[in-house]
């Protein structure tokens, strides 16, 4: 979760925040 939440919020869409998070989170 740290790692995914990290990552997701650099990105600056808010649909991939969605999807990347999945990805690191699962």
């Amino acid at each position: 979760m740290g790692t995914g939440l990290g990552y997701t919020r650099r990105l600056p869409q808010t649909e991939e925040l969605e999807t990347d998070e999945r990805a690191f989170g699962d």
